[in-house]
């Protein structure tokens, strides 16, 4: 031991103690665990998306209302709901991947939410901005009613995630993010992170949706089906209609299609109109 202490002294000096000597051992000794513990929870992969005050090139900061929020300072058109079925590839929710019968079925959902984007950097736009930002298609898709007004709502991805299309979805907040120069909190970025580090492709996944209506503007009349002449629909036809809404006028029928993600007021008037003498 004192052979190998003087040796040490030699390399560091006449000045170095045996008390310098073990503290530095146990630095060397005991300093390891606390690397290993966040290489595993920061796999290297990973390392480099929030760094500091940084994540994928997204400023790292603390929601701020800089001024106050009203959604009519974010306006957009009904008319851009078809245009979104055909930048996406259909008529369907990449949430929930339902397909849809019509658009009246659906809500124009803001994959960004206007107020996290109002209070990400938008509260001190231009009117101008805001209204580019409301109708960017990139940044719109299909929802059910319910998810959009009761599920999502405004919530960033720290507290609310898709069923599906995760790693889309995550990748596409990004992109908005840093499209619009807004910021994320970090509890946010920890989210995106968690997500996409395990991401083989960010690609949306598209259903199949067979039969698919076509779409229809919020005036169009829906077509009339012809129904079987033996088929009957009154009232003594002992036939019963879950999640259906039945009105006969002579010689037509029509049906508002109410599933169990939906109410009768989220949806609007009818969907399709079924008649016997078309």
């Amino acid at each position: 031991m004192i052979t190998s202490l003087t040796k040490d002294q030699s390399r560091k000096g006449p000045n170095y103690s045996f008390t310098q000597y073990t503290a530095n051992r146990g630095v060397l000794r005991f300093g390891v665990l606390p690397f290993l513990i966040l290489l595993f929870l920061f796999p290297p992969n990973t390392l480099g998306q929030v760094t500091g005050d940084t994540f994928r090139g997204i400023p790292i900061r603390s929601e701020n209302r800089c001024s106050s929020y009203s959604s009519d300072d974010y306006p957009y058109s009904q008319s851009v709901e078809p245009k979104i079925s055909e930048n996406q590839g259909g008529l369907f929710s990449p949430y929930s991947m339902r397909c849809f019968v019509s658009i009246r079925q659906t809500d124009i959902e803001h994959i960004v939410a206007r107020s996290e984007a109002h209070d990400s950097g938008l509260c001190a736009a231009s009117p101008q901005i805001r209204e580019e930002f409301s109708e960017d298609l990139f940044n719109l898709t299909h929802a059910a009613p319910l998810l959009n007004r009761h599920e999502k709502i405004d919530k960033d991805a720290s507290e609310w995630l898709p069923t599906h299309n995760r790693c889309w979805y995550a990748n596409r907040i990004v992109e908005i993010k840093r499209q619009y120069g807004l910021t994320i909190d970090r509890e946010e970025a920890g989210a995106l992170s968690r997500i996409l580090r395990n991401c083989p492709n960010v690609e949306m996944l598209i259903p199949t949706c067979v039969d698919e209506m076509p779409l229809l503007s919020s005036n169009a009349d829906p077509p009339c089906i012809p129904l079987p002449p033996n088929l009957n629909l009154g009232e003594d036809s002992g036939l019963e209609h879950p999640n259906t809404n039945l009105l006969t006028p002579p010689g037509r029928v029509e049906i508002v299609d109410y599933s169990s993600e939906q109410s009768a007021d989220q949806i609007g008037p009818v969907l399709l109109k079924f008649c016997n003498n078309p």
